[in-house]
């Protein structure tokens, strides 16, 4: 018999799902797709239905191999393919869990995953009123991200007498925290204390209260300031032993233990205590859960920043596929997608930036844009629609920005006008997305 792949085995259960939708009987049918990817069948239905199941799952053998489970339970850890609403210790996990994807009337799809499971999820509640947040991220380090992050929160301080937040989420890969923080300002702890602590829910109103600091880079004439939550403070002893319980659950706690809402928790204390006129968060690269929470469950305007390269692209449509499943996931967070072409080259600029916008175009038309019609335009951006979220705000790139220091720079006429040179559409578009 040949070998059945992970890939094919979702379409077959999602056709036996539509298939089975109109057994007389059935009140849910939930099909549950385990960490290592097999499938069993949690049902709330008559003893008519339930048999029907059985019956009706013998055919898929050969069609999902080793990824639908045995037909009986082999040891109480190894239960069978069919289970029971009355056998469910607690069934609401299952027929009420927020995961669930609705694949045809009274069938669902439950994907239970170690990670990635914040990409398919909607907004995070947040306490009102939340002020202005924007999101970084980016798929690989080295794509500016940090710097463009730095040098607008500089701007919005400076320039528009705003006070900015920062909270470091790139815990993996520390940045615009030590960017933004010299050594005698930073503060006693950090966000990663935060999360270890809220673990034994010791995060109160005192740690809050060490946790931020000022940037000197936000002082100027406007009366603007700059606080950043950095991922450690100074009294840290060892780091990676409070990362490595970072993304554990609490005991107990139930959905409100999870990273995502531990988070929505943790930006709101640092916005109450802070009480800023913008929250800017420097998010963790990659298709990472930080990333997911970051993007899409903070109600934040995101910008996307992208290289015109084939590994950005690739990871760009994994990540945009995912969303494409889940459309009505997706209408609460698409209008806060922006694309940066960052890294922009000295010399053939606008060729790079033309084929970078075309990409970006493909990639929205296929996963994110509705169809047009007269009466009814729906969510839909032409190719040179400046205002579309596909149009790229260029980050012009000069090697002066590579690896310096901009707590030890000197910020004469001439590197103003640098700072402009690089970053200046991107301020202009960036105030008129967030402030605006």
């Amino acid at each position: 018999m040949a070998i059945v792949r992970f890939d094919d085995a979702e379409g077959e259960v999602r056709q036996f799902l539509q298939r089975f939708s109109s057994t007389p009987g059935l009140r849910e049918l939930v099909a549950i797709r385990d960490l290592i990817g097999v499938f069993r069948f949690a049902i709330d239905g008559d003893d008519f239905s339930v048999t029907a199941l059985h019956g009706h799952l013998a055919p898929l053998e050969p069609l999902l191999g080793a990824w639908l489970a045995p037909s009986s339970a082999k040891s109480q850890k190894h239960y069978g393919r069919v289970l029971k609403h009355s056998e469910l210790v607690v069934p609401q996990l299952v027929f009420a869990s927020k995961d669930r994807i609705e694949v045809a009337p009274r069938c669902y799809l439950l994907d239970r995953r170690v990670v990635a499971s914040d990409w398919r999820r909607g907004l995070l509640p947040n306490r009102a009123p939340t002020p202005p947040r924007a999101t970084f991220f980016a798929l690989k380090g080295g794509a500016g991200r940090s710097t463009v992050l730095l040098y607008w929160a500089r701007h919005l301080a400076r320039t528009k007498g705003k006070k900015v937040l920062v909270v470091d989420l790139d815990l993996e890969s520390p940045g615009v925290s030590a960017a933004l923080l010299p050594a005698g300002v930073k503060p006693r702890f950090g966000v990663v204390d935060w999360y270890v602590e809220d673990g034994v829910r010791q995060a109160d109103s005192a740690l809050l209260s060490e946790m931020t600091g000022q940037s000197p880079l936000g002082s100027g004439s406007k009366g603007g300031s700059l606080v950043v939550a950095p991922v450690a403070g100074h009294a840290n002893k060892d780091y990676l032993a409070k990362l490595a319980r970072v993304y554990a659950s609490p005991p107990g706690a139930g959905d409100s233990g999870a990273f995502g809402d531990r988070t929505a928790r943790l930006i709101d204390a640092l916005e109450d205590l802070v009480k800023p006129d913008v929250t800017l968060i420097d998010s963790r690269a990659g298709l990472h859960d930080v990333g997911a929470i970051s993007v899409v469950r903070l109600g934040a305007v995101s910008f996307l920043f992208a290289t015109e390269t084939e590994e950005n692209w690739l990871g760009y449509q994994y990540m945009f596929e995912a969303w494409g499943r889940q459309p009505s996931v997706l209408e609460q967070f698409r209008d806060t997608l922006q694309v940066v072409a960052s890294l922009v080259p000295e010399t053939g600029a606008q060729l790079y930036l033309e084929r970078l916008g075309d990409r970006a175009h493909a990639l929205f038309s296929g996963y994110i844009y509705e169809s047009s019609s007269p009466g009814q335009p729906g969510f839909n951006f032409g190719r040179s629609d400046s205002e579309g979220p596909h149009f790229p705000i260029p980050v012009r790139w000069n090697r002066s920005f590579f690896a310096h220091d901009p707590t030890n720079t000197t910020f004469d006429s001439v590197q103003e006008n640098l700072v402009e040179a690089s970053f200046g559409e991107f301020f202009a578009r960036a105030d008129e997305l967030v402030l605006s």
